[in-house]
């Protein structure tokens, strides 16, 4: 088997950081969001914020996959995090067309997976991953 990439390494461990991150971040906000709603009276609140925070429980899940399968060296594993990163710059964009991101957290947020898409892309790296 091949000797994997440092800059795989790297992304896997910052994938398995950020993926907690977005579990843990998620449950606050489904917790504390629909509990804001209750005191608020407003149960599309609540209820919104239950489905915000469930997304990004799922999307967190999905990055600690990404990281298990950059750390083995699994195919699935760079697909998956390809469509991440689209998914990442396609949301960013849509934040701020709806006014909810500012344009220099926009572009930081979109310039990260860019660059993230780029090393995916360079022919060692595809190698490592059978492409």
């Amino acid at each position: 088997m091949q000797q994997r990439p440092t800059g795989v390494t790297i992304l896997a461990i910052l994938a398995a950081i950020g993926g907690v991150f977005s579990i843990m971040g998620g449950l606050a906000v489904a917790g504390l969001g629909g509990l804001a709603g209750a005191m608020a009276g407003s149960g599309e609140l609540g209820a919104l914020s239950f489905i915000l925070g469930g997304v990004t429980v799922i999307l967190g899940g999905l990055w600690i996959a990404v990281a298990i399968g950059f750390w083995g060296g699994r195919a699935w594993s760079w697909a998956l995090a390809v469509v991440l990163a689209l998914v990442n710059i396609g949301v960013t964009i849509a934040e701020l067309v709806l006014g909810y991101a500012s344009i220099f957290s926009a572009i930081i947020a979109v310039v990260i997976p860019a660059i993230i898409l780029y090393y995916l892309n360079q022919p060692a790296v595809k190698r490592y991953f059978g492409r």
